[in-house]
């Protein structure tokens, strides 16, 4: 990615996340996507037809309650 958090791919250029600018990321084409991952999580998926792009956020996993936690 360059200093404005920018990937270039196949000539088009696509906005992922200005926090890792100059940072080294995966780049994968899915199904008319490019999901983009840093390290271990996926951070983007951007739609080749449209251009659009989505930040992929995670929920919170569930904490267990104190019964379900017992049940181990």
């Amino acid at each position: 990615m360059n200093t404005q958090g920018m990937l270039n791919w196949r000539g088009s250029r696509y906005f992922v996340c200005e926090a890792l600018a100059g940072e080294r990321v995966r780049v994968d084409e899915l199904d008319e996507k490019l999901v983009v991952t840093y390290r271990h999580q996926t951070i983007r998926e951007i739609e080749l037809g449209t251009g659009r792009s989505r930040a992929v956020r995670l929920r919170p996993a569930r904490s267990k309650t104190a019964s379900e936690a017992a049940q181990v």
